[in-house]
């Protein structure tokens, strides 16, 4: 048997099981949010994660307050593009929940978690690795990576925000945020390829991670990303909706108390395929309006009408995460809330909790940076 076809089948498995109702799905019961639902020792585990994420590196200071977002499909090559295109230097704070994720994979791991799907075989005859488990943690993992970024943009510190902009109203709630704190630069790098390229790119860096975890450099494996998540950002034409989502950014109102704006769209490295091409814009404010609290409440106002339609929510609780469901029932997305436990799960104007909600159910088709854009 060739090793792509091996690659392939290996990847089936995985796939099928990350589907809905099987062990690797983060609905499963086996995610952490799930396991640690009762342990109140849990906030202080994601405190402690939190504060090993911020003595990773200590970034030079030059005196600015930059921020870059990367915006692109999974398998676009992002981190690659922002290297090679000399876009980031030893002063910036690079923000990525992919990091986030081995270290609570780490810890759930030694806590003895998961030891059965660590055991079971594929078809390459070597067991599941741990970053293949890392859809158990992702919702743990925003949460936590959402609050290094609110620490990072406290201190006004240079950030590169890995891999947003999958989800259309971040980009409002990053503005907000970056404004909120006197940020001056902000540039939006969208990297995009053709799906095939994304999808293939994707599973090639998962195996060569697979491969490495084999070998025994890397034991934490390869990550895979299931290609119905890569084709879900292509439905609306052959650029993924990220380039919307990061021309949205750019032009986004809530960025109004910031100096310099610019947005980079890039089709990809150029060895990758040819035809690659580039676009900039850029707008500068000289001198930027001037921002009182009207003005910072005046943004938080118009980011939580733009995400859910004007509806708050006040949420009590010890570590709060909110499931919100639309109109039809279905789970739109999770919401990470730094100091809350709250799990609500929201249907059909009904709510079932864990813990305590007040207000009445909305339509919300999303969700995170409420407690941020005005939810207390």
């Amino acid at each position: 048997m060739t090793r792509e076809p091996l690659r392939d089948i290996v990847s089936r498995q995985l796939v099928h099981l990350g589907q809905h109702g099987r062990p690797l799905h983060p609905n499963s019961g086996r995610s952490t949010l799930d396991l640690y639902a009762d342990d109140r020792r849990r906030d202080r585990t994601l405190h402690e994660v939190i504060e090993w994420y911020l003595d990773l590196a200590e970034p030079d200071r030059d005196g600015r307050c930059a921020a870059i977002i990367s915006a692109g499909p999974p398998g676009a090559g992002k981190s690659t593009a922002l290297r090679e295109r000399h876009l980031v230097d030893t002063s910036s704070r690079y923000l990525d929940a992919d990091i986030v994720k081995d270290e609570l994979l780490r810890r759930a791991i030694a806590d003895g978690h998961y030891a059965d799907l660590l055991s079971t075989t594929l078809a390459d005859t070597h067991p599941i690795a741990p970053r293949e488990l890392a859809a158990l943690v992702h919702a743990e993992s925003t949460e936590v990576i959402d609050d290094v970024r609110e620490v990072r943009l406290q201190r006004r510190e240079n950030v590169v925000i890995e891999g947003a902009l999958q989800w259309g109203p971040l980009g409002d709630i990053l503005m907000a945020q970056l404004s909120e704190h006197d940020y001056t630069d902000v540039h939006i790098v969208d990297i995009e390829v053709p799906a095939s390229i994304a999808q293939e790119q994707a599973v090639r860096r998962w195996w060569e991670g697979r491969l490495r975890g084999i070998s025994g450099h890397d034991r934490m494996g390869g990550r895979i990303t299931p290609p119905v998540a890569i084709a879900r950002l292509y439905e609306e034409g052959p650029v993924s909706r990220c380039a919307t989502h990061a021309r949205a950014a750019f032009e986004s109102s809530l960025a109004a108390a910031i100096t310099q704006v610019t947005s980079t769209a890039d089709s990809a490295p150029s060895r990758w395929f040819r035809g690659a091409s580039r676009a900039s814009w850029s707008k500068e404010r000289n001198p930027p309006p001037a921002k009182g609290p009207s003005v910072r409440l005046d943004a938080e106002r118009r980011a939580r009408e733009k995400i859910c339609g004007g509806h708050r929510r006040t949420v009590v609780g010890s570590r709060r995460l909110i499931r919100w469901v639309c109109s039809d029932g279905r789970l739109a997305s999770a919401i990470g809330h730094r100091g809350g436990r709250v799990a609500a799960d929201w249907a059909s104007g009904s709510a079932s909790t864990t813990g305590g909600i007040l207000g009445e159910p909305a339509r919300a088709t999303a969700a995170w940076g409420l407690m941020r854009m005005g939810v207390r």
